[in-house]
């Protein structure tokens, strides 16, 4: 639930390209590393981890889902 509140602001912009990153391996800054557009891979996997909580949730809500007995 956390990561879908605070998801983006925790990992930072997931979409931002920056060419001297490319492939660039693991550190503090990018614990999972870089990918072939210098975009951080540990804030894309919680921005898409962030969006399907956010449909899930959603989708729940509006569906009357109860948990079973």
């Amino acid at each position: 639930m956390l990561a879908s509140l605070f998801g983006s602001s925790l990992a930072g912009d997931a979409n931002h390209i920056d060419l001297e990153l490319i492939l660039k391996a693991p550190s503090l800054d990018a614990p999972l590393g870089y990918d072939e557009l210098g975009r951080s891979v540990a804030a894309r996997l919680i921005d898409e981890i962030s969006s399907l909580l956010s449909l899930l949730s959603a989708g729940l809500a509006t569906q009357g889902w109860r948990a079973p007995r």
